[in-house]
């Protein structure tokens, strides 16, 4: 896999240290699936997202094909079967993916089954804040890489999702200094509980 994609990047930054002049293909075999195709080219598939990250640089690059056979369409990026163009489109979300919300206390947690849609809402019960904790009504909640792995199943001893928030301090627990109820803060939190954090008061 490190060779292939050493491979092209290697070419990619030729090609832009050139001036990225005429159009630049990457093309692959079996790197990406459609819908119940299994993906037989993990290096090509690593390649696809070196050319997506290239794209972001060079918005006006051709991109890459995964193709049986290698037409033009106009699109960055394509997966061809059996002359069909195929390219991936953003749609909106059904309806059945909105999580039911329970009555008091919640946090958001991975399912299990190892894959983003296994996300559930589960009931947490209302924690006493312990010494030198505060409890924080988030108004934002950061997602990051770490928590995808931890929603997947992949990150090593499991662990919390959400744990980076934005709120206002809306209790303050023994031994705080320097945060009062009204403070506007961020960090790393704890528990995600109906919108509440309690988070340590250093």
């Amino acid at each position: 896999m490190y060779a292939a994609v050493h491979e092209v990047l290697g070419v990619v930054q030729s090609w832009l240290a050139g001036g990225g002049s005429g159009v630049l293909v990457v093309c692959t075999r079996g790197a990406v699936g459609l819908a119940g195709e299994d993906v037989t080219d993990l290096a090509g598939a690593a390649v696809w997202g070196l050319v997506r990250s290239a794209q972001s640089v060079r918005s006006d690059s051709d991109g890459s094909l995964d193709v049986a056979e290698v037409i033009g369409c106009g699109e960055p990026q394509v997966v061809v079967r059996s002359g069909v163009a195929h390219a991936a489109r953003l749609v909106p979300v059904g309806a059945g993916a909105v999580l039911e919300l329970p009555a008091g206390g919640w946090r958001v947690s991975a399912g299990g089954g190892g894959t983003l849609e296994d996300l559930v809402v589960r009931s947490c019960p209302r924690v006493e804040l312990g010494a030198g904790q505060v409890r924080v009504a988030v108004a934002a909640v950061g997602v990051n890489f770490r928590d995808v792995l931890v929603a997947l199943g992949m990150y090593p001893g499991g662990g919390q999702i959400g744990v980076e928030g934005a709120g206002v301090v809306v209790e303050v627990g023994p031994g705080v200094a320097g945060l009062a109820v009204g403070d506007a803060v961020m960090g790393l939190l704890g528990w995600w509980v109906l919108r509440r954090w309690w988070m340590r008061g250093w």
